[in-house]
């Protein structure tokens, strides 16, 4: 495999799209991008950006849109299954699991979020996780360190009779919840 560095460079405005696999033993950097969309896999020795808004849809990967962010980016996460651990250390990173609108999404590996990172999700639905409300199934273990739940749109976290952990976790707020493990 080659050992090639990719740095691009973009107007203040720009967009990058990936639609195929890319793979290096080198680097990829990106300086002045607004948004990605990772559609595909890429590999390298080292991944990092600073885009504001990043899209991923499988078989493109979490971290990668999460290392291709600046801090205070917005990540939309498609439905889909996605393989490899996810982790927003050292960025304050808004993650959106089922992208704009409700979906599921399944990690299969870790999750690890930080104080100052926000959970984005639609919450105001009933009937079926992933087309009524989203969905976050993580195969592996979640740390979640004080980030935030924010719901979506019109959602309000609703206090529900189901138990008192579920009362305490739903309960309506007027700013983000912070999460507990």
């Amino acid at each position: 495999m080659p050992a090639l560095a990719f740095q691009w460079f973009g107007p203040a405005t720009a967009v990058l799209t990936v639609n195929a696999a890319i793979t290096t033993a080198g680097t990829f950097t990106t300086t002045n991008l607004d948004t990605a969309n990772l559609n595909a896999d890429f590999a390298a020795s080292s991944i990092s950006g600073d885009a504001s808004l990043v899209n991923v849809a499988a078989p493109g990967q979490i971290q990668d849109g999460i290392d291709l962010s600046a801090s205070g980016a917005m990540v939309n996460v498609a439905t889909g299954t996605y393989t490899g651990n996810v982790s927003t250390a050292g960025k304050a990173i808004a993650l959106s699991p089922g992208a704009t609108s409700p979906g599921r999404v399944a990690i299969n590996g870790n999750l690890t979020l930080d104080g100052d990172d926000t959970l984005v999700m639609d919450v105001n639905g009933s009937a079926t996780p992933g087309t009524d409300y989203d969905q976050l199934v993580v195969n592996g273990t979640v740390a979640l360190g004080g980030g935030h739940a924010r719901p979506q749109r019109d959602d309000r976290l609703r206090r529900g009779p189901e138990s008192r952990a579920h009362r305490q976790t739903t309960a309506p707020t007027p700013s983000p919840a912070p999460l507990a493990a």
